[in-house]
């Protein structure tokens, strides 16, 4: 019943009366409609605004701070986070090292804290920049600027610090941006878009009672009209005499009309926008002075910038579109790199190889390679082959290898010359006092305790001579470690007794290596006797060991690690510990450390060495599980 007397109402109106409340009811609802959307779209407008400067910033902070970072300039790391700061709606600025440690604080008190709350853990470990939203609280934990801001919503973004060329990440660019001045202006946004809203609506709702009279032919215009603007005729407007509620109506829909052309040429003006951008980048990528060469997964040259043409001596301009295997056929190291990334995608990192240009000679690169991916983030987008002619390096470094080498052989003339003038000088006293007192018992037992101790000197320190300088390449073959191991401690059986050492083992499953056991069991050897005679009775020895991760290799490598409770090393003797002669021991002829190290060496392997004093020292010992000619370093993760 209730429902029935309105339309019955309403059928008894006339047309005007009917005609004004449709009227009405139809403006009130374009209008909200419109403001809510006009609302929703700005409020996203001036927030998307706010975040790409906000993002701006902290991509400025982390750009800029690279090499500071990695020289811990911090007074130039300071004065870029003030001027960050200085920013408006910026309430803190920091560069996080890679375990949440403060390098660079906004407030110079926060300076070397370590942060353990979650968006600080986010930040560290994210690869990319991470936004994060929150609204502050007051906090014992923060900085005076920060709690100056409790209660405010804010955003902590945050960006890698990365180094080039292997885009590794070194530390993490922070800022805080407050998002009150954001929101107060989308409040007053919305406040004008509701008075016009409102205005509107009161507009047509004072308009509508006067739309009765002459509201049928202008509505068929209308209705014509719209038909053409729907089959895209944006150019088209109407044409509507009089300045009644029809004429409003006729006005709105050609305003609706031009904003919707205007739409559209905005639309192609982005388009020309990323055009520009497009030759910009293009721009940065010839700049470079690195040869850049990327292939599509079909195997075809995209770009090819003008140092690649410079080191390859290929011209760049025919390089687009051509297969990169008939193109880069003359430099099958680089051909082959690109092949195995698409093939089975497998990349290069810091790979060096040797070129032969008939113009030029012998050229060295290093080259690395990266797979691209699409722009919607799915599948192999393609590779990125990046390469540096690095000749005049080798070059440089040759001429540094040659003077280390004379260097060195000064160094060894001196340490032989001081190593056998001692025990000669005491022979050569006792010899010129023989003819004299040869007669005196006395003096015949001093000879003899004497002299001969010191030739038998002169024979150990000549037989260890010897074998540095006579060390053979490594005879490869299958090798256990752990049998090494085991071999190492039955010979030093009784050495642990005598000692009263207690030894520990803790051998992983190994797999076999390529090695000559025989030298690998003099390494061991010398560092466990090293070990013996450093650490009182009563000490432990530990040796351990296991399988981890090669840094500069995809490969995994043996870890043999040594340990002792002894004495330790002093810090300033641990860079001098692998060299020839050097020894701290009173009867040492500082040979035994330096045989091990050429030994490792010479398998490819790394040692490396630990120590404190009065606590101890920790050898550890990297031998790669496939043969390699570079030295091998650990993961971070696997150590």
């Amino acid at each position: 019943m209730s429902i029935k007397l309105p339309i019955k109402l309403y059928k008894r109106l006339k047309f005007r009366a009917k005609f004004s409340i449709i009227i009405t009811f139809l403006v009130i609802l374009t209008v909200a409609s419109v403001v809510a959307v006009v609302s929703v779209f700005q409020r996203r407008a001036i927030l998307e605004e706010v975040r790409k400067k906000a993002f701006g910033l902290t991509s400025v902070l982390a750009h800029s701070s690279v090499q500071a970072v990695l020289t811990d300039d911090y007074l130039f790391l300071q004065e870029l986070i003030d001027s960050i700061t200085d920013k408006a709606d910026v309430v803190y600025a920091m560069i996080l090292d890679q375990t949440g440690r403060v390098i660079v604080h906004s407030d110079s008190q926060d300076r070397g804290k370590r942060y353990t709350d979650d968006r600080t853990a986010n930040a560290v470990k994210s690869p990319r920049p991470l936004l994060q939203s929150f609204r502050s609280l007051p906090s014992a934990s923060l900085s005076t600027d920060q709690n100056n801001h409790r209660g405010q919503r804010m955003w902590d973004l945050s960006v890698p610090v990365l180094m080039m060329p292997g885009l590794k990440k070194v530390a993490t660019a922070r800022i805080g941006f407050s998002l009150e001045s954001a929101y107060a202006e989308v409040a007053r946004t919305r406040n004008r878009i509701l008075l016009i809203g409102f205005t509107a609506a009161f507009l047509g709702i004072a308009f509508a009672w006067f739309l009765a009279r002459a509201v049928t032919q202008p509505l068929q215009l209308l209705v014509a009209a719209s038909r053409r603007i729907g089959a895209g005729e944006l150019t088209h407007r109407v044409h509507v005499d009089g300045q009644d509620e029809i004429g409003e109506l006729a006005s709105a829909f050609n305003r609706m009309s031009a904003e919707l052309q205007k739409r559209r040429e905005e639309l192609d003006r982005k388009i020309r926008e990323l055009a520009r951008l497009t030759n910009y980048n293009e721009s940065i990528l010839q700049s470079m002075n690195s040869g850049v060469i990327t292939v599509n997964p079909e195997g075809r040259i995209v770009a090819f910038n003008e140092s690649a043409e410079r080191i390859t001596g290929l011209p760049a301009h025919s390089a687009r579109g051509c297969l990169f295997k008939a193109y880069l056929a003359p430099y099958t190291p680089l051909n082959t790199a690109i092949e195995e990334a698409l093939s089975s995608g497998r990349i290069r990192t810091d790979n060096e190889t040797k070129l032969l240009r008939d113009e030029s000679g012998e050229h060295f690169l290093r080259f690395s390679t990266r797979l691209l991916n699409h722009t919607n983030g799915s599948g192999s987008g393609g590779v990125l082959l990046l390469f540096t002619d690095i000749t005049r390096l080798k070059h440089v470094e040759e001429e540094i290898r040659r003077a280390e080498k004379m260097a060195a052989l000064g160094a060894t003339a001196a340490s032989i010359a001081h190593e056998i003038k001692t025990p000669l000088t005491s022979v050569r006293t006792f010899t010129e006092l023989l003819p004299r007192k040869f007669a005196s018992p006395e003096f015949r037992t001093r000879f003899v305790n004497t002299v001969l101790p010191q030739v038998d000197r002169l024979s150990v320190f000549v037989d260890d001579l010897l074998d540095f300088g006579r060390i053979h390449k490594p005879r490869l073959r299958p090798t256990e470690v752990n049998a090494v191991v085991d071999e190492a401690f039955i010979l030093l059986h009784e050495a642990f007794r005598e000692h009263d050492v207690h030894v520990h083992q803790n051998l992983a499953s190994l797999p076999s290596i390529p090695a000559d056991s025989e030298q690998l069991g003099q390494v061991v050897l010398n560092i466990l006797r090293n070990a013996v005679e450093a650490t009182p009775r009563g000490g432990t020895i530990e040796v351990s060991t296991r399988i981890a991760a090669s840094e500069l290799e995809e490969s995994e490598v043996i870890q043999l690690i040594i340990s002792d409770t002894g004495c330790g090393i002093p810090q300033s003797n641990l860079n001098h510990l692998f060299e020839p002669f050097f020894s701290t021991k009173p009867k040492g002829s500082g040979l035994g450390l330096a045989i091990s190290y050429n030994i490792v060496r010479d398998h490819g392997g790394t040692i490396r060495v630990e120590s404190q004093e009065g606590e101890g020292t920790t050898f550890t010992i990297l031998l790669p599980v496939e043969q390699t000619d570079r030295p091998l370093s650990l993961v971070s993760d696997a150590c």
